[in-house]
This record gives structure tokens, C-alpha cells and sequence, in this order.
């Protein structure tokens, strides 16, 4: 645990036809090369992503506690952040998780360490307020909250995660030309 404050940023772009399912609607999809024109998205090959973009904070306060501000990865759903490339998870193409999860969020998110012993293990909680699931212009106008409580095992080979995230999530089907993540229409 450092005893010394930290500011810093994240930024990360993504090009190519991998980008699409990490774009966030209201940001990236506003972009010019993304926009719907002439052709059909279904005719698109490239797009261009900045799947994250936050601001970070550290403070040394009690165990340490983080907070991000901006678009980041969700710390909740099937896996922590995504992989656009592969990995040693053989399922890496991961067909419906992107759509059934929370990819990424744009809002704000603490994080405190809670406990730290040799004996009992680290246990850490997240909190924090965000605008749905991969989108800005949350069609329906109202915010979630998502949170997690996270234990280890001292030799951090055991864990349980408890993750959630509560909130009007439903498209409003009476705003149908602004869905909320287009992959959820």
C-alpha cells in the first residue's frame, strides 16, 4: 500500500472490425467514421473506438482507496474488462457474453481496500454510479449503481467475488430511435 497520493489517466483506442462491440453509444458511435450513412453498418468493416478514457485517483487513506472518473471497463459481469485479442481463454470470441453483461461504464467508481491479514486474507468493496451499460444517452434517463465485495485468500490462490449492478437498465421502448447499447435493441 503506498502512503503517497497519485493522479494519472488511461486512454486506449481500438481500430478495426474488433472494435465494434466495445463501442459506447452516445461517445463512439457519434463519431464520423462510425455514424450510419451511405452504406449499412452490416457493410462497415472498421470502426473506431476509445473503449476507455478515465481519469484515476489514489490516496492513502485507511488501506488505500481509488476512484475513476470517466469511460471504463466494467468490474462486474462475466469477466473484468474484455479481451479484443485472444487470450489463454480458449472461449475468447465470447459470443453473447458481450451482450448479456456489462462490457464498460461511463461514470464514477471507488474502490477501498477493507482488510489486509495474513491469517484472514484481503478483502476490498467497490461503489460506484454510472449511466448503464456501454452508453452515454441511457435512453430511459436514469443512473445505476454498481458495486462489488472481493475476499482472497492470503496466498490469493482462493477467492469469492460479489458484484452487482442495480438500476432502470430496460430500453424504453417508447424512445425506439435511441436504444440504449445498439447491441441490446
Amino acid at each position: 500500500v503506498s502512503d503517497k497520493a497519485d493522479f494519472g489517466f488511461h486512454a486506449t483506442m481500438l481500430y478495426g472490425r474488433d472494435a465494434q462491440v466495445v463501442q459506447t453509444y452516445g461517445w463512439d458511435s457519434n463519431l464520423g467514421t462510425n455514424r450510419d450513412g451511405i452504406n449499412s453498418p452490416f457493410d462497415r468493416h472498421n470502426y473506431l473506438t476509445f473503449p476507455e478514457l478515465y481519469a484515476k485517483m489514489y490516496l492513502p487513506i485507511g488501506l488505500g482507496v481509488s476512484a475513476y472518473v470517466g469511460n471504463f471497463f466494467s468490474p462486474v459481469g462475466t469477466e473484468i474488462g474484455t479481451a479484443e485479442r485472444p487470450t489463454p481463454n480458449f472461449f475468447y470470441t465470447r459470443t453473447y457474453a458481450f451482450v448479456s453483461s456489462p462490457i464498460k461504464h461511463t461514470g464514477a467508481l471507488v474502490a477501498a481496500n477493507l482488510m489486509r491479514s495474513e491469517q484472514s486474507g484481503y478483502l476490498s468493496g467497490e461503489l460506484g454510479l454510472v449511466r448503464g451499460w456501454s452508453n452515454t444517452q441511457d435512453n430511459n434517463n436514469s443512473n445505476s449503481i454498481i458495486g462489488a465485495v472481493r475476499w482472497r485468500s492470503p496466498n490469493l490462490a482462493t477467492w469469492v467475488d460479489y458484484e452487482f449492478i442495480t438500476g432502470n437498465e430496460q430500453n424504453d421502448m417508447t424512445r425506439v430511435s435511441t436504444p440504449q447499447m445498439p447491441v441490446s435493441r
